[in-house]
């Protein structure tokens, strides 16, 4: 009876054993057919301190997505949304008590991925820092040797560049992340200049008092000019604008062919506007600049209130707006689409992100606009936004798509393996499988612009061999 039992015993531990093995070489061969391309793991990061949930996510797909941007054709990419079930699979097999190196050894061993990246992300307030690492693995002994790392701290506003450059660094070694090209940080946008309108002093107004009808006209003005301008003394800007524009409409309306003897008083009135309504602006603009980079107002409530702004801008008769302040309010518009537009691109959201790119674009080009030279570098970023979304989006097509459907292979032929043993593994194997298929299918139906033919018969190909 004890020899029963011993044998017995020796027959499970074998068969688990060959199951393990058979399972480990599955693996190995499904993912083989990757060959084409060098093999880079993306595995979770770490993230500290940080106010956005999907912070994570977003630096992940954002760093897969600078590479397969940087280095097309060169790389295929994995991480965990795409083999998180495998690597459970694996750990749960294998890996019971082990260290967290070891862990990411076996699974970038099982899945043959030469080279493994790894990180912290933390946040402090409106600034991050990357602390990153690409580890490569020898294919021989499996042995872990630090390629490069990624120390760099910059604000959340230029995370885009710093994942491009973080790419680079992880990539090619010895490469200089080059800080001097970033770009400004939000509240860089455009001289607010509280008193940049060069006003007319109240004493340089001049009416010849040799005429009593000049000097009936200015006891007639005296008062409500005297009444604007307090307004404005008690910080209400634009309730001093509007006042002294129905004064000065009302006099060159009256003494419409007196142009000479209204002059002086036409040019002081005209300043004192224009300058009300250029300190109004700059006042509104860097309050919501600085609720807004204190986290105390959302995205979308920060929009509205430059867009509502914009409005009460383009609502002042043309001749009374003070030009210096329409492109640092353009800026700071167009500047939140280009970051939505970001963010979709960063979750791998390509057509809505080319839709906010779109909408960023349509302020800057503002017919209204005088001067665009200041302008053309948020133009240039935004054309190169452009232009890069939709390169890489056809990459990352591609990647994910090929990535899902050898996935989807090692899964079922795990579901084949275990069907007996573990049934209900290899139930929630199919699953996954079917899942990532599915998600296949909703990629290339929500990325049509983006996809191709190939990429259809090769999710069909799939499909025909799961059945």
């Amino acid at each position: 009876m004890y020899s029963n039992h011993l044998t017995d015993l020796y027959f499970n531990l074998r068969n688990r054993i060959l199951s393990l093995i058979v399972l480990l070489s599955l693996l190995t061969i499904s993912f083989s057919t990757l060959s084409a391309e060098e093999k880079i793991y993306i595995f979770h990061f770490k993230v500290k301190g940080n106010t956005d949930k999907d912070l994570e996510k977003k630096v992940r797909n954002g760093l897969l997505l600078s590479i397969l941007k940087i280095y097309p054709g060169k790389f295929k990419i994995m991480d965990d949304d795409s083999i998180q079930d495998l690597s459970k699979k694996l750990e749960k097999l294998q890996l019971a008590g082990c260290s967290e190196e070891i862990c990411i050894q076996e699974i970038s061993q099982a899945i043959d991925a030469r080279d493994l990246i790894s990180g912290i992300v933390t946040q402090t307030g409106t600034k991050l820092l990357f602390d990153l690492k690409k580890v490569r693995k020898d294919e021989l002994t499996y042995a872990q040797t630090t390629e490069s790392t990624v120390n760099e701290e910059f604000e959340v506003s230029q995370m885009d560049y710093f994942l491009n450059e973080s790419a680079k660094k992880l990539i090619e070694k010895n490469y200089t992340i080059n800080r001097k090209n970033a770009p400004p940080t939000f509240t860089d946008l455009g001289d607010l200049g509280i008193e940049s309108a060069k006003e007319k002093s109240i004493n340089d107004l001049y009416l010849p008092s040799t005429n009593p009808r000049n000097r009936i006209l200015w006891e007639l003005l005296n008062e409500p000019i005297e009444s604007a301008l307090l307004l404005r003394k008690e910080s209400k800007d634009k309730e001093s604008a509007e006042a002294i524009t129905v004064i000065l409409d009302s006099i060159e309306e009256t003494l419409s062919k007196e142009v000479i003897i209204i002059a002086p008083l036409r040019e002081v009135l005209y300043s004192k506007i224009l300058g009300s309504y250029s300190r109004y602006f700059a006042k509104k603009i860097k309050e919501i600049d600085e609720i807004y980079s204190q986290n105390n107002l959302s995205e979308e409530k920060s929009l509205l209130s430059y867009e509502n702004l914009y409005y009460q801008f383009n609502s002042i008769p043309l001749k009374y707006r003070p030009s210096e302040k329409q492109v640092p309010l353009i800026l700071r518009i167009s500047r939140i689409y280009e970051t939505r537009g970001d963010n979709e691109f960063r979750n791998t959201r390509f057509f809505p992100a080319k839709e906010n790119y779109k909408k960023a674009f349509s302020f800057l080009e503002d017919k209204s606009i005088d001067d665009k030279s200041k302008l053309n570098s948020a133009i240039e970023s935004l054309d190169k936004k452009l232009k890069e979304n939709d390169l890489t989006a056809k990459r990352f097509v591609e990647n994910k798509v090929k990535t899902n459907c050898d996935t989807a292979k090692a899964e079922f032929v795990f579901a084949r393996m275990n069907g007996r043993s573990i049934p209900q593994e290899s139930q929630k194997a199919r699953e996954r499988g079917i899942s990532l298929l599915q998600e296949s299918e909703e990629i290339l139906k929500r990325e049509k612009e983006y996809s191709s033919p190939d990429l259809d018969k090769i999710l069909e190909s799939t499909r025909k061999e799961m059945n």
